[in-house]
């Protein structure tokens, strides 16, 4: 957040400072060196001209604010992320964009179904754009994400924002696909403490719950839960408490950034045995004698 100020040791016209009191977003939009008041400003005292000059300079240059896109996932990091990017007043946020497995209509690793995150998107008010895969491989995901960044480009934006916390091989990761697609990588809450983090997240009226568990770290019993006080309190010593080794992954429904909760119900649990290719992966996940992933079905509530 910018705060600009005139110091109360510089006068102002009274018409001016009238004009400040009475007229903030005629202020903001207008070129307010036309405004009555400013020649006299300009005449009797440099120092006042120089100050409104210079808050103008720095209006003008928050009115112009970085164009980004961020990568969406549908869970609580993505979410606090999105919520500092509008609270930083630096960016505009212009589209949200997801990865979904064209053959099953989900959200890669996450499993959410394709129009929960259209839910989401409608209900925060920011288009969704998709890239669907359908081989499931690093390749085909390279390709086609290649292939969004040109078009995103071209409508003038040159940053993808991301809710990575710590990993920094996949950090390494973003930022060289990123460059060679000529894109600049934004980590709004990179290095923040994970523990400060969910409870901000709760604190801040976040509604999420788990949609995915790595039964490396936990069992069944914590697919579907919602995530608040309890459910940190709860968690082992080894699990992260914003999972970013992996170890959980959720959906969010709730919260400062939607204008409406997205209405869910549970459904059916289902496991599924995985083998994987760490190097294929776009959220690297820590070894941890992970055998496979218990999924909760997200279903829209009518």
């Amino acid at each position: 957040m910018v705060c600009l100020l005139i110091p109360c040791c510089v006068p102002l016209p009274s018409r001016l400072v009238s004009f400040f009191e009475i007229a903030p977003l005629k202020f903001l939009y207008a070129d307010f060196m036309d405004e009555p008041g400013f020649e006299e400003v300009a005449e009797n005292n440099r120092d006042a001209k120089n100050q409104i000059i210079y808050l103008g300079s720095a209006i003008k240059t928050i009115m112009n604010k970085i164009p980004v896109i961020l990568s969406w996932s549908g869970g609580k990091d993505s979410s606090y992320t999105l919520h500092q990017l509008l609270i930083d007043g630096r960016y505009e946020v212009k589209y949200l964009l997801s990865t979904i497995n064209g053959v099953y209509k989900r959200l890669s690793m996450h499993g959410v179904r394709e129009e929960l995150i259209a839910a989401q998107a409608k209900s925060i008010g920011i288009p969704l754009l998709k890239v669907y895969v359908y081989e499931a491989n690093n390749a085909e995901y390279e390709k086609q994400m290649g292939d969004m960044l040109l078009k995103v480009k071209s409508e003038g934006i040159n940053t993808v924002a991301f809710g990575d916390i710590f990993l920094e091989d996949l950090r390494i990761y973003r930022e060289e696909k990123m460059k060679q697609a000529g894109m600049d990588c934004l980590f709004p809450i990179w290095k923040q403490d994970t523990k400060w983090l969910v409870k901000d997240f709760i604190d801040k009226g976040f509604k999420t719950c788990t949609c995915c568990i790595n039964d490396g770290y936990l069992d069944e019993s914590w697919c579907g839960r919602l995530i608040d006080e309890n459910f940190v309190k709860e968690l082992p010593p080894a699990v992260d408490p914003c999972g970013e080794n992996g170890e959980f992954h959720s959906f969010c429904f709730e919260g400062p950034i939607y204008k409406s909760p997205v209405s869910i119900i549970a459904g059916e649990k289902t496991y599924k045995a995985l083998v994987l290719n760490t190097k294929d992966q776009h959220t690297p996940i820590k070894d941890a004698g992970t055998k496979g992933f218990w999924f909760c079905d997200l279903l829209m509530q009518a």
